[in-house]
């Protein structure tokens, strides 16, 4: 029952077929991976569900400034800038909203990792942590 649980709770944030373990500190996350401009785009968009271990995770071939928004999100979010394979900075308790609030990189970055509102919090993430892609 249980393994038939986490299944349907595992299917409800399935994006595209890539999945990926990411490891803040020693805290796993199992994320869906974000490559092309289409992923990126439509990102978490319309899921209703993301589970306390689950996110997405935002890949930028060359570092770059980024802009986030909450436009068509049904469920608040943190979100964790990554410059190279450390933590740089966060977002904390993000709103769905209709796309009134930017959220911008503070500076260039190589990741963007989006987890369940409250995790940065609950898990003790803190700026300066390692991330570990597998």
């Amino acid at each position: 029952m249980a393994l038939l649980l986490y299944y349907l709770l595992e299917s409800k944030i399935t994006i595209n077929n890539q999945r990926s373990k990411v490891l803040v500190g020693k805290r796993e996350f199992l994320v869906e991976v974000a490559q092309t401009t289409a992923e990126k785009e439509r990102g978490l968009v319309g899921k209703e569900y993301l589970g306390e271990n689950q996110g997405m995770l935002f890949i930028y071939k060359q570092p770059q400034q980024v802009t986030f928004w909450m436009k068509d999100m049904l469920i608040p979010i943190d979100i964790i800038w990554i410059k190279g394979s450390r933590i740089i900075a966060f977002e904390e308790n993000l709103p769905p909203d209709n796309g009134e609030r930017l959220y911008r990189s503070p500076e260039k970055i190589d990741y963007v990792l989006e987890i369940k509102a409250g995790e940065i919090i609950k898990r003790r993430i803190r700026v300066g942590e390692k991330i570990f892609k597998q």
